[in-house]
């Protein structure tokens, strides 16, 4: 099947909608004519049917009018439908419409009804983000509260380890203190000695050398 293009859619559309006019007052005719050959075999004129119909719509428009009251108006006038969320302006949707809702797209978005809802449920709400808050409120507070408590305990534990720490190490320092050996002499103290006993040594050695010459010589001259 050919995609058919715009203009021919809408020219069979036209053509369809003339068909569908003449079948119409086809249609019309041949039921006209029905009536017709009915009324002429019930002896019903054109009088009768108009008569019958003036009759009927007087006692519509009698009934109509003796189930009003005097003084009613038109449902729905003097109540405010519309309200305005920016100034709080109501109009009754009768009349020429205020320039707030004049251009409205939809006027369904100002009604009165609609407003009181959405004060309801905004009243509805209202308490539970109260009721949030404040507990959020108390648990952050609570928070706090632990986070402090912590802080002190862990202060008191370091400066429990501190102190612990300090004792630990002046009982070092001291045994240290007590345990070190007392001050051994200097090595140049003990060369020094050393130094003068081979010295002492040396001399007393020339001594008994020069003692020893002498009393060879005394020998030697005497024989």
């Amino acid at each position: 099947m050919a995609k058919l293009t715009v203009f021919e859619i809408k020219k069979q559309i036209a053509a369809l909608e003339a068909k569908a006019a003449r079948l119409a007052a086809e249609e019309a005719k041949a039921s006209v004519g029905k009536v017709r050959a009915l009324m002429n075999q019930l002896g019903v004129t054109l009088e009768h049917l108009s008569s019958t119909v003036g009759r009927k719509g007087a006692a519509v428009k009698k009934a109509i009018a003796g189930s009003k009251p005097k003084t009613a108006q038109r449902a729905g006038k003097g109540v405010a439908k519309y309200r305005d969320p920016q100034t709080g302006a109501t109009w009754t949707g009768f009349g020429r419409a205020p320039g707030w809702i004049a251009g409205a797209a939809d006027r369904d978005a100002f009604l009165v009804s609609k407003s009181r809802k959405h004060a309801t449920e905004a009243g509805a709400v209202a308490p539970a983000a109260k009721k949030r808050d404040v507990a959020k409120k108390a648990t952050a507070k609570q928070a706090t509260a632990e986070k402090a408590v912590t802080k002190v305990v862990s202060a008191k534990k370091v400066s429990k380890t501190a102190a612990k720490r300090a004792a630990l190490k002046k009982a070092a320092s001291r045994a240290a203190a007590s345990a070190t050996p007392k001050k051994k002499p200097s090595i140049k103290a003990a060369v020094s000695k050393t130094a003068a006993k081979r010295a002492a040594k040396k001399a007393v050695s020339a001594a008994s050398g020069e003692a020893a010459a002498a009393a060879h010589g005394s020998q030697v001259s005497a024989t």
